[in-house]
């Protein structure tokens, strides 16, 4: 089949949905399918990388004018894909792509990719009217998402389509005897939405405990991202006099994380709004126990007390990651469970799944055609 990806987000901005649009494309042409990317996001010419050059909104970088609807019109007109699948339902440029399929009677897939709050819903449904009833497949990431957007859109036929992993790129040797140091790894925007400062704001507690244990080692926060609460982040450490045990590396090419994750102990993921967390799967493939929030997506890929431990509040998060900071026995026990059974993320078998609902919307009666020389 020729499918469409569809997001106004991809490299070389660094992020979760852009990264499973490159592996999902490359997981989809590894099975003999023709995948192409669809984009907003202004970057290098890449082969089957479409870069629509149309005015962005700045900060958010989406679409904001009529002519990504031209610009997709035209496209899907010259390509003939088979299936059209959008990502992310905070993206004007994937509803823009399920709007134009619809048109031209293109079979279409839109997944979430975020969970919502009421202030997200209100506004989708302000700007973006009648989505929920165009004939569009839904899916979501996982089930937190799922259910959100099963109430969203008033409808009961959402699709669990998970994220993907290759475990093999993260596997790391075990860890073995006394720790000099004891490295707290985490992965993320420097961004409100995902919460640096909460981390920040752990690590007097996680001090306060190995102190308390008389622990050895000494621990550090390697905090790996950028964004725009970067300057507040050091402001924070600096305040609360842990500045010398946090270490700010920046945006980390993506190549370089496998190796950030092995020299690591443990992870920490303190985002409350994950509809999935691919970077706690990603650190759980490294052998690292995830410290998490319970109401987060994350709390799906995490069993609490086996592969890490999931948190109620801020203080609990603070608290738990103290825990494993000092006990070695329950950290080398879940840094040698985390790894276990994750197959079923495996790329070959999230692909398999993707390419049964391709094949599935390909297959079923398209539309009415809608005669139109313009999709404006």
């Amino acid at each position: 089949m020729k499918v469409a990806l569809v997001c106004d987000w991809y490299a070389p901005r660094l992020g979760g949905i852009e990264t499973q649009l490159a592996d999902l494309a490359d997981a989809l042409r590894a099975r003999g399918h023709e995948a192409h990317v669809i984009t907003a996001t202004p970057g290098p010419a890449q082969r089957h990388v479409h870069r629509l050059g149309v005015p962005l909104v700045p900060g958010w970088r989406v679409v904001r004018s009529r002519r990504a609807l031209d610009a997709l019109h035209a496209l899907f007109a010259r390509q003939a894909y088979d299936v059209v699948h959008a990502h992310s339902l905070y993206s004007p440029l994937a509803h823009a792509a399920t709007y134009v399929a619809r048109l031209i009677g293109t079979p279409s897939l839109l997944t979430s990719h975020s969970l919502f709050d009421r202030a997200s819903a209100l506004l989708l449904r302000a700007f973006v009217p009648g989505w929920s009833a165009w004939p569009t497949r839904l899916s979501a990431v996982g089930a937190l998402a799922a259910a959100e957007l099963r109430w969203l859109a008033g409808r009961g036929d959402v699709t669990l389509l998970p994220n993907g992993i290759d475990s093999a790129r993260f596997a790391a040797p075990p860890r073995r005897g006394p720790r000099s140091m004891i490295t707290i790894a985490s992965v993320l925007r420097l961004h409100a939405r995902k919460r640096p400062l909460t981390l920040v704001r752990a690590l007097p507690e996680v001090l306060r405990r190995a102190q308390a244990h008389c622990l050895d080692a000494d621990v550090r926060l390697v905090l790996a991202g950028d964004g725009p609460l970067r300057g507040a982040v050091r402001a924070e450490a600096a305040r609360l006099g842990v500045a010398d045990h946090l270490e700010l590396r920046g945006a980390v090419p993506r190549a370089n994380i496998p190796a950030l994750l092995a020299a690591a102990d443990l992870f920490a993921l303190p985002s409350t709004n994950e509809a999935f967390g691919i970077v706690a799967l990603e650190a759980r493939a490294a052998g690292l126990p995830v410290v998490a929030m319970r109401d987060g997506g994350a709390s799906e890929l995490i069993e609490h007390g086996r592969e890490g431990l999931l948190a109620e509040d801020d203080d609990e998060f603070a608290a738990q990651l103290g825990t494993l900071v000092v006990d070695a026995a329950l950290r080398a026990r879940m840094q040698q469970l985390a790894p276990r059974h994750l197959e079923r993320y495996a790329w070959p078998a999230v692909a398999a799944r993707h390419e049964a609902i391709y094949a599935d919307l390909a297959e079923r009666p398209a539309p009415s055609r809608v005669a139109v020389a313009r999709a404006a």
